[in-house]
């Protein structure tokens, strides 16, 4: 794994300086310690005021998120230790009840004995998913109360991973690296999206594939959330439309600093211009079950309209050979 870190400012090799890594172009040392390599650009830590967007995001996700408990989970969702083995299983048996496309949209036995990247693991689920499966796994996590959160249960399940701290929009990795980069619901919260689908794209290797999920602008969030929430819970006197649907997708109290929502049209064209082809997608995620219940829209109305009203793209993609 180290000969295929990179420096995240100049992309030059990163070479062992005793216990430290340091950059062959322009001597940055960066920490590391048991399989965690500390990469973050040095705007991070140099230059704040330069990139104020980016802070705000890294701030947001970096523990200050408004309306969470430990880790980052809603009320109610855990009840266990946080940090304990109950704590990673009961809420990972909670994700994959609540959003039950999500295992078949992974495909974890298809990448046993294949090199995979996890952008933005948060705790992890997918990650352990794919190591019980036989992947060799890396993971790219920006905050650093992810960082802790996925050593902890490195820690408690006994897995073996490294763990690198750092930016999707300028990852610390050789090129044609991998055989999947898999990214769920990360990349729409970074400022410059297309920059890090660049760098998904030059790291996977070519014939390699790229799973996303990316927020879609689906029939729940753009007209029930707006009608109830917006309008007739008097939101609108705080919030502009814009402010508050970054505060819907994220199911927060305050918005985030950065929420992308995109039509179809938008989402194929994200890949303009890159070697990258989708190759399967579907919509999913519209909270049905009340609208069902209720009468409002029969069952057989959603499952055939999914595509059109699913709020999260679940995006398949092929990367062309060279």
């Amino acid at each position: 794994m180290i000969n295929n870190l990179i420096c995240p400012d100049d992309a030059q090799k990163l070479i062992m300086a005793e216990d430290k890594l340091e950059c062959s172009y322009c001597g940055r040392i960066f920490a590391q310690e048991n399989n965690t390599f500390y990469l973050l650009p040095k705007e991070y830590t140099e230059d704040k005021n330069s990139i104020e967007e980016r802070n705000d995001s890294f701030n947001y996700w970096n523990g200050g998120i408004p309306g969470t408990v430990e880790g980052g989970y809603q009320k109610d969702d855990v009840s266990a230790s946080f940090g304990s083995k109950d704590w990673f299983i009961e809420g990972d048996d909670f994700r994959y009840n609540h959003y039950q496309a999500l295992e078949k949209f992974c495909e974890f036995k298809k990448y046993k004995d294949k090199k995979v990247l996890d952008i933005g693991p948060g705790r992890g689920q997918e990650s352990h998913n794919y190591l019980k499966n036989g992947a060799n796994l890396d993971v790219l996590e920006f905050a650093t109360q992810g960082v802790e959160i996925l050593s902890k249960r490195r820690e408690v399940f006994d897995l073996e991973f490294n763990i690198l701290q750092g930016d999707a929009a300028q990852i610390p990795l050789k090129d044609n690296m991998y055989d999947l980069v898999f990214s769920y619901g990360v990349l729409h919260h970074i400022p410059d999206i297309k920059r890090a689908i660049k760098e998904v794209e030059r790291i996977v290797k070519p014939g390699g594939q790229v799973k996303l999920m990316l927020y879609h602008k689906g029939f729940f969030y753009y007209v029930i959330m707006f009608l109830q929430w917006y309008i007739l819970k008097g939101n609108f006197f705080k919030y502009s439309w814009k402010e508050y649907i970054k505060i819907a997708m994220e199911q927060r109290e305050g918005p985030c600093p950065v929420v992308y929502i995109y039509s179809m049209k938008e989402i194929y064209k994200l890949f303009d211009n890159t070697n990258l082809e989708i190759t399967d997608y579907f919509n999913d995620e519209i909270i049905e079950g009340r609208l069902v219940n209720l009468g409002i829209i029969p069952k057989w109305f959603i499952e055939k309209y999914r595509n059109y009203l699913g709020a999260y793209c679940h995006i398949t993609l092929k990367k062309g050979q060279l």
